[in-house]
């Protein structure tokens, strides 16, 4: 049985010299270490960009899309994306990039009775370590490319139980 395909660069595990070899996922990977920085860089979105958060909320355009962002990692004190696959393939207006990673976070608040750290490949300690997939969708520019949409898949299960023990939240914010 014959049907259409289509080329993919798929990559299996973190940045590195091959996923530095395609323009699309070396932007990424800059986008990424900036967008770890918390400077929440505007110049790196579409006006109408989208993003999708977690729980499946649409936010369109860029400065809500921003905000929307800034809220979803506004409990974390500091945070790391860590890929381990990627899929990429060319579009007519970009390319669309799917990839898994694991979000590496501290939070706000004191730490709760209990808790343990996790570590990272490189020894760095965290109060959490959540897996998760992205879909990006980026558009070609005479400068490189352009975030048109994100969209996150996570389980924040974890992170609302880390902030719920820490007393940074409480019931009534979950609408309990």
């Amino acid at each position: 049985m014959s049907f259409p395909t289509k080329p993919a660069f798929v990559h299996y595990g973190d940045w590195s010299e091959s996923t530095a070899k395609h323009p699309a996922v070396k932007w990424m990977e800059v986008h990424t270490h900036e967008f770890d920085t918390r400077t929440w860089e505007s110049k790196r979105y579409t006006s109408d960009f989208t993003y999708v958060a977690p729980d499946g909320q649409v936010h369109e355009g860029r400065d809500k899309a921003l905000e929307a962002i800034k809220a979803t990692y506004g409990p974390l004190t500091a945070q790391q994306h860590r890929p381990y696959f990627i899929v990429c393939t060319e579009t007519e207006e970009g390319y669309d990039m799917i990839g898994q990673a694991t979000l590496y976070a501290n939070l706000s608040g004191e730490p709760a009775a209990g808790e343990t750290k996790v570590t990272d490949k490189d020894g760095k300690k965290w109060d959490l370590a959540i897996p998760g997939a992205f879909h990006f969708w980026l558009v070609k520019t005479e400068d490189g490319f352009l975030l048109k949409r994100t969209e996150m898949h996570a389980d924040t299960g974890p992170l609302v139980m880390g902030l719920l023990k820490r007393g940074v939240i409480s019931p009534k914010h979950l609408g309990l």
